[in-house]
């Protein structure tokens, strides 16, 4: 669906708590369908977003783990600094 990772970002930077977090939890499950193509995608957002809206990413990821983790094992190199960096915050 063109587009679909472009809207649904955009609704991570919604005045909405609840719009940001169903934004996040919907793009992990939406990742974990098709992880070659989405999670590169969602790696490089969180590298260009600002504190909030990486830390909405994160709970992307975190919604990648909670269900299909081992989908995460060949970005474990990207994952961890991201991880360490954002528990600075």
């Amino acid at each position: 669906m063109p587009g679909l990772l472009e809207t649904i970002s955009r609704l991570f930077q919604h005045q909405n708590d609840q719009v940001r977090q169903a934004a996040a939890i919907s793009l992990g499950i939406i990742s974990i369908g098709n992880t070659n193509f989405f999670l590169e995608k969602v790696f490089k957002l969180i590298e260009q977003s600002q504190d909030q809206q990486k830390y909405m990413f994160l709970s992307t990821v975190r919604e990648i783990i909670s269900i299909k983790p081992e989908c995460l094992k060949q970005y474990l190199n990207i994952l961890m600094p991201l991880y360490l960096a954002q528990s600075n915050s």
